[in-house]
Formats: structure tokens, C-alpha cells, sequence
């Protein structure tokens, strides 16, 4: 039975699902845009954090076809001129070469620090666009 199964395979051009496909395919396949989002988890519960980042992924995604890598999250406001978890961020973007960093509205633009200084500083050292967006969580 299975000497016919495969004389009726070859004699009709049909390849056998069996048999490992050995032609040669070159893949090219395209991965979406890399971006990074930024959280404060001073100004949201430390138990909502999972939300931020799955509704920044989902944003991320839909609204704008890149996606989400990760998301830093600095843990309390920091009072030194540039928080440790942003000079971490600009550092990855650039090495990943991500072009946005994901930014819930007033997480970047409530710092100590001035806000244009920040987008100057990550500007320089991702070359990442910083969007800061209207979260529903």
C-alpha cells in the first residue's frame, strides 16, 4: 500500500506532505518598526503596572505599527538630571535602533527635570520620537 502511495504521488506531481521540502526559498520577511514605552510607577499603582504595559503594546500595535519591545518603568521620581530607567532607555533604543518611545501624558513631562532638556537628551542619544498618549487603564 505505500509503494502505490507514492507511485500515485510522483506520477501526478502532487509533493508527498511526508517528505522534507528541499527547494530552495529565500525569506524575507518583515518585522514591524521596534519602539519602547516609559512608565512612572510613582504615578500609578504598582498592582496596575501589567495593564500600562499590555495597553501600551496594544497602542503600540494598533495605533501605530511598531512593535513594543518593552517598557522601562522608573520606580520612584528621581532627583538626580536624567532618571536611571530613561538613560537606560535611550541607550537601548539606540542600540536596537527603535524610533519611538511610548509615553503615557505627564510620565516624561511631569519630571523635575526640564521636558525639553529630556527629548534634547534622547534625541541625541536615540534618535527615538517621544509620544506621550492618553492611556485608558
Amino acid at each position: 500500500m505505500t509503494n502505490l502511495h507514492h507511485a500515485v504521488r510522483a506520477a501526478s506531481d502532487v509533493p508527498d506532505p511526508y517528505q522534507a521540502d528541499t527547494r530552495v526559498r529565500p525569506h524575507r520577511v518583515k518585522l514591524p518598526p521596534l519602539c519602547y514605552g516609559y512608565v512612572r510607577t510613582d504615578l500609578i499603582g504598582t498592582d496596575r503596572i501589567g495593564e500600562f504595559d499590555d495597553e501600551l503594546a496594544l497602542i503600540a500595535r494598533v495605533q501605530f505599527g511598531h512593535e513594543l519591545a518593552g517598557v522601562f518603568h522608573e520606580p520612584t521620581p528621581q532627583n538626580c538630571q536624567i532618571p536611571p530607567a530613561l538613560a537606560c532607555l535611550a541607550t537601548e533604543c539606540a542600540r536596537a535602533e527603535a524610533n519611538m518611545i511610548l509615553t503615557p501624558v505627564g510620565h516624561l513631562s511631569g519630571l523635575a527635570v526640564a521636558r525639553m532638556c529630556i527629548l534634547d537628551y534622547l534625541a541625541a542619544r536615540s534618535g527615538a520620537h517621544v509620544i506621550e498618549i492618553r492611556m485608558t487603564t
